[in-house]
């Protein structure tokens, strides 16, 4: 749907997705090609939540009339696997997941990375600015996510204002939580 409001996701029975926030879904569906739709998520069951992007590539394919680029799709699905394991870390959640992810997307559309050094860069400064510390394996995992997004050419231009969006809506998670200390503050 052509709303003018990017993608927003309406969680109808968040209690039973366990893993995956508003701000993953979105996060994905932007990297998987969808820029404009609204999306009603649910499941009567407790669920972690990945499954639902697959209904929701079928039913954007079907309502679109053209299909999403595969490649991208798998990617995406990439990135929400990749997000939610992050987040079961310690010192990690969902929050800062997103807000990293979110970050470097920025990012990457700001300069238009031309090389693999270029994004683990990015990836490396993005960490170091939000202070969170990940094992090797882990970095590793974030640089080939989005050394695949830089060769597959996904324009996060297209897309920037909503991930400024994105980022604004993570901020806003994160002061709810720790109230007026900082986060830093309130962590340790």
């Amino acid at each position: 749907t052509d709303t003018g409001k990017g993608v927003i996701i309406n969680q109808m029975t968040p209690e039973n997705i366990t893993e995956v926030t508003d701000e993953m879904y979105a996060n994905a569906l932007l990297t998987a090609g969808i820029e404009e739709a609204i999306v009603d998520i649910a499941s009567p069951v407790k669920v972690s939540g990945h499954s639902a992007l697959v209904g929701i590539y079928k039913a954007y394919d079907q309502g679109e009339g053209e299909k999403l680029d595969e490649e991208r799709t798998e990617v995406a699905n990439e990135e929400l696997s990749i997000a939610t394991n992050l987040a079961k870390k310690e010192g990690m959640d969902q929050e800062k997941v997103t807000e990293l992810l979110t970050e470097i997307k920025k990012e990457i559309a700001e300069q238009n990375p031309a090389t693999k050094e270029d994004i683990q860069q990015i990836v490396d400064e993005q960490m170091q600015k939000l202070e969170i510390q990940l094992s090797e394996e882990d970095r590793k995992l974030l640089y080939d996510l989005f050394e695949k997004m830089r060769e597959l050419n996904i324009n996060f231009d297209n897309v920037k204002s909503q991930l400024e969006d994105l980022a604004n809506s993570v901020q806003e998670k994160i002061s709810e939580a720790v109230g007026d200390k900082g986060f830093l503050q309130a962590v340790s």
